[in-house]
């Protein structure tokens, strides 16, 4: 067999070498591919192999291709071992591999080797044609909770096997990220593994070859770096930063004193009237691109956290959003200046929810837009508008929108503004995931979310989430990713060729096992009282006590099941039991910390919570590629460690979020 594509495209060459990975393991060695390397390839190349190109090189339907670089087209019609995988842009094509990949009976479950499912199959015969444009554009991850480089690493690669289009690095370096990891932050059962920030640097490089390897779009920046013109690197909260007088002059005046806000630069706005301060930053983006030109989109963002807008008698001349358009405006005039055409991404979040009074974008065509909505993922987004009026601006005085109706409507006051594309900024896989143990829940919620989002004038989402969010499955980023790609995507179908494919001929009885731990540990019960994307237990409702007392029991009667399929015949799913094996004894454990806690037996609910803890701990090596114990401990630590069944929203680093 072979295999063709050109010989200057890194992501073309990569896309070859997955064919011939996935065909030699499929015919289980009995094809070899050959690949061939040529200058230019055309449709007649078809003739003698499975040709890879571009669109337009083979000659193929562009008409509904208006960005060849954002929009994703896939268009594959093999027979045997010839025909053609085309795309709108390299990274399409290496989509469409796994497309066809996927018609000859391959599964990708999880990120990382373990989890490829892929099954003997007779290429020579099989036949597959297929051509979509995805439906949204932007679907994609952004870096979050305790990760090393090798959780991201292999998530990057398992992305564009899903549907998903691009992924982005936050910060300039996102140590705080990565040093969770490595420090074991919330394990005290394992030894810190000390990482500098210059080591998180080079990761960082590695990586952004990575996601440029597999063509996806680079996204960077994002929050934190605010303070990189003083040079103050954001590392993570609760370090001892000092401002030096220069800084001290920029940084917003808050009650009467120009400090960190909160102690944390990520925290900290500037007084965005002063020229000094808003062209000190222009200047150090401009460098920053300079030095990084292959970033495809820049988030220009403020500081994640609220009511710290500056309070100076310049500043209060206008609303924070009018200061913020200004600044992304002699961005934009430098970067053209430079001839560096990345798009800037702006954010609807925290002050800058209202629209611009006075300042205009000078070239929207720069720009994309992000709104990070004020939700509860109790229930899928809704079309409805709020039809009272909007909250007007007052400076620091921020109170969080009371539903995601309010949200929507001060995204229609920005049209005036703005009105050209948009995606939704989400955490579904930031924590709520952990409040939904049967995992069915939060992705029937994304696929619902999905299929009205073309309707609230949205072009995809950006899911803020940890890379190890697969525990004990990957559905619902699978999900998010193909539901983007295809929004026609039913949800029993999918999940019906998941589970087939995770659990073998009894995926039924394992199916059936998630909706008992559902039922019995509820997300509506978990995630209870809801502010922005942080649950914090008000957790006293004695009547929730029977189902999670009876999660030992549903344990048991599976025991012997998961124990006779400890060795199957396919390493995905040998995998895939162990980890429910596993996910067994977590939501054992968990279900008798919240059956206490729901009794109001706070003190004996926080010492069992602090057991579970340890349990998990010392599990955590087994496990450490699908479940963020850092993220898990951390926002249930909320209410676990408080003895009383109250509401409160501590000082702590997610005070922002």
């Amino acid at each position: 067999m072979k295999i063709i594509t050109k010989s200057k495209n890194e992501t073309l060459l990569y896309a070859a070498e997955e064919l011939k990975k996935y065909v030699l393991t499929m015919s289980r060695g009995a094809i070899v591919a050959e690949i061939e390397l040529l200058d230019t390839v055309s449709r007649a190349d078809s003739a003698s192999g499975i040709v890879l190109g571009l669109l337009s090189e083979l000659s193929l339907d562009t008409s509904d291709l208006f960005d060849d670089f954002i929009e994703d087209i896939i268009d594959v019609d093999v027979s045997g071992t010839c025909g053609y995988i085309a795309g709108s842009n390299p990274r399409s094509v290496l989509m469409g591999v796994y497309k066809y990949c996927t018609s000859a009976g391959c599964r990708f479950l999880r990120p990382g080797p373990d989890g490829d499912y892929v099954p003997e199959s007779d290429i020579t015969s099989h036949s597959y044609k297929y051509r979509k444009k995805a439906d949204y554009p932007f679907r994609c991850e952004i870096i979050e909770g305790a990760v090393s480089y090798e959780h991201v690493r292999d998530t990057v690669i398992w992305l564009p096997r899903v549907g998903m289009n691009l992924f982005m690095m936050e910060q300039i370096i996102p140590y705080n990220y990565m040093s969770r990891w490595y420090e074991h932050v919330v394990n005290t059962v394992k030894e810190d593994e000390h990482v500098s920030f210059e080591q998180i640097g080079e990761y960082v490089i590695k990586l952004e070859k990575l996601i440029k390897k597999c063509g996806l779009q680079l996204h960077a920046l994002g929050h934190g770096y605010l303070l990189e013109p003083y040079g103050i690197h954001y590392k993570k909260f609760g370090l001892d930063y000092k401002l030096s007088d220069e800084a001290r002059e920029d940084v917003a005046l808050v009650d009467g004193k120009r400090e960190l806000f909160l102690g944390s630069p990520n925290f900290t706005q500037l007084c965005f009237s002063k020229d000094k301060a808003r062209l000190g930053l222009v200047n150090f983006l401009v460098e920053y691109m300079e030095k990084k030109p292959y970033i495809d989109f820049l988030h220009v963002w403020l500081s994640d956290a609220a009511n710290n807008q500056c309070e100076c008698e310049n500043c209060r001349k206008m609303i924070p959003t009018d200061y913020y358009v200004m600044m992304l405006n002699e961005l934009d005039a430098e970067l053209t200046k430079r001839n560096i055409e990345t798009k800037i991404v702006f954010i609807m979040y925290v002050d800058t929810f209202w629209a611009p009074e006075k300042i205009k974008f000078n070239n929207p065509d720069r720009f994309i837009m992000t709104t990070a909505l004020c939700r509860s993922f109790n229930k899928p987004l809704s079309a409805k508008r709020y039809e009272g009026k909007l909250p007007e601006f007052v400076r620091n005085d921020f109170k969080m929108a009371s539903s995601c109706d309010v949200s929507l409507s001060f995204m229609d006051t920005w049209k005036p503004t703005f009105d050209g594309k948009r995606f939704a900024f989400d955490y579904y896989m930031y924590t709520d995931h952990f409040f939904d143990p049967g995992y069915f829940q939060n992705t029937k919620l994304i696929l619902d979310d999905i299929q009205v989002l073309d309707t609230l004038g949205f072009h995809g989402i950006m899911s803020d989430q940890t890379q190890r969010a697969y525990f004990p499955t990957a559905l619902p980023n699978a999900i998010m990713g193909e539901g983007l790609f295809d929004e026609e995507l039913q949800f029993d179908d999918y999940a019906e060729r998941y589970f087939k494919a995770s659990y073998g001929e009894d995926w039924k009885e394992v199916l059936a096992l998630f909706e008992k731990i559902s039922k019995a540990m509820p997300h509506k019960y978990i995630a209870r009282k809801q502010s922005a994307n942080i649950n914090i237990g008000k957790w006293y409702n004695p009547a929730m006590a029977e189902g999670l007392r009876s999660v030992p029991k549903i344990a048991e009667d599976v025991k012997d099941f998961l124990e006779a399929h400890k060795n199957m015949p396919m390493r995905a799913q040998t995998v895939a039991y162990k980890l429910l094996r596993y996910y067994m004894d977590y939501c054992k454990g968990l279900a008798k910390c919240f059956a206490m806690k729901c009794m109001g037996a706070g003190v004996e609910a926080k010492e069992e919570y602090e057991k579970f803890l340890a349990t998990i701990g010392k599990r955590e090596v087994e496990i450490e590629t699908y479940f963020d114990q850092y993220m898990m401990g951390y926002i249930f630590s909320l209410g676990f460690n408080k003895l009383e069944n109250t509401t409160a929203f501590g000082e702590n680093e997610f005070a922002a979020h």
